[in-house]
């Protein structure tokens, strides 16, 4: 989910002197100019992650977005379900001589690209409800989850997260750190809510939505509690 902020291709684990980190490697086409610490990148997004799980209004956010997405996957199915039944009464025409090899070849291979298409959008969308996936409250079950349930339920929020180039050699810096809501409506919810407008009394310099958040992780980060 990192991203290189030089290039834009997406970060792979590397190691520096057994250490583990995520890079931008030449190898796999990328720039080779950003690498971060990885332990410390994760507990950072892993508490950010934590917080806004848990943060009310969130989970509802959530719903609205499946409800839609079942809307979307149900319109697809039902879209493709007519042009199969549109290519077997084309297949009938031709068995009974009614049309040529032509005109069934013409209409057949658009009707497949169509569903074809569909397909494709239908394989995009998520097939495991995002609520399941985050059950009770997920700070509970965090330590136990295994990473790749992790990942799944940071890219409930998350679409990428930009890794900027390092100002400081040797320092891990989580201003370099820029998150990408999957949704619009989580930013907003996270802007909108009374603790963050008072974490920006509290904290002058950090004016933005962005800014507020990274704060806010730094607390997790050393030993303070999110939600307080």
């Amino acid at each position: 989910m990192l991203k290189c902020g030089e290039c834009g291709r997406f970060l792979n684990a590397v190691s520096n002197k057994g250490v583990r980190n995520y890079g931008c490697r030449r190898d796999a086409g990328g720039c080779a100019k950003v690498s971060i610490n990885a332990p410390k990148t994760e507990e950072w997004v892993f508490d950010l992650v934590l917080w806004l799980a848990d943060l009310p209004g969130m989970r509802d956010i959530i719903r609205a977005d499946e409800a839609s997405e079942a809307s979307e996957v149900e319109a697809l199915v039902m879209s493709n379900a007519a042009d199969e039944a549109k290519k077997a009464e084309w297949a009938t025409l031709f068995t009974d001589n009614e049309i040529d090899l032509a005109t069934f070849r013409k209409n057949t291979r658009m009707l497949t690209e169509r569903i074809d298409g569909r397909i494709s959008q239908l394989t995009g969308l998520r097939g495991t409800s995002a609520l399941n996936r985050l059950g009770g409250p997920v700070a509970d079950n965090w330590s136990d989850m295994p990473s790749d349930d992790k990942r799944l339920i940071t890219q409930i929020f998350f679409s990428d997260i930009t890794v900027a180039c390092a100002h400081k050699h040797g320092v891990w810096d989580w201003h370099r750190l820029d998150p990408t809501f999957r949704l619009h409506a989580m930013e907003r919810a996270l802007s909108s809510t009374e603790r963050t407008a008072r974490l920006v009394d509290l904290l002058p310099g950090e004016t933005t939505t962005a800014g507020v958040v990274a704060s806010l992780s730094l607390r997790c980060s050393v030993g303070q509690n999110p939600r307080s």
